[in-house]
């Protein structure tokens, strides 16, 4: 049977059981100078040390689930969509997968390789814990 003193000492423990990192989601439009940047990925740096990385649609938006709540860096890129097609085949995918992922290029438009960088975009965002939130990344030329 525990003493009452010997309570004590373990009630912080109880208390922590269950405790690890909340988490948030991210999402937005990427533009640049007013206008959608229709292709390319959206990265965000956490807190934890990992990564997580979608895919820009071609209205501009994207959506990061579950990222660990706290100051996020972000980074953006947007590279040539011919060059991406390339890579595509290169990896080998069926004709009828790479079409679905053909971006227009009439719509493309080159970013700063900068924002390609969390530590040099000037990006960030503090994630609010269980919770949608929304940035919208407006970007320019640099």
């Amino acid at each position: 049977m525990l003493q009452k003193k010997e309570v004590w000492l373990v009630f912080p423990l109880f208390a922590l059981v269950g405790c690890g990192p909340s988490y948030g989601d991210l999402e937005g439009k990427v533009s640049m100078d007013d206008k959608p940047v229709r292709s390319g990925t959206v990265q965000a740096f956490g807190v934890d040390g990992l990564v997580k990385q979608t895919t820009i649609n071609d209205d501009g938006t994207y959506s990061i689930s579950r990222i660990v709540a706290g100051k996020v860096k972000v980074a953006v890129a947007s590279p040539d969509p011919d060059d991406a097609k390339l890579k595509r085949r290169d990896k080998g995918p069926k004709v009828e997968q790479l079409k679905e992922t053909v971006i227009d290029r009439s719509k493309w438009f080159p970013i700063h390789a900068e924002y390609g960088d969390q530590d040099k975009s000037g990006l960030t965002y503090d994630v609010k814990a269980n919770q949608k939130n929304t940035f919208d990344i407006k970007l320019t030329r640099k």
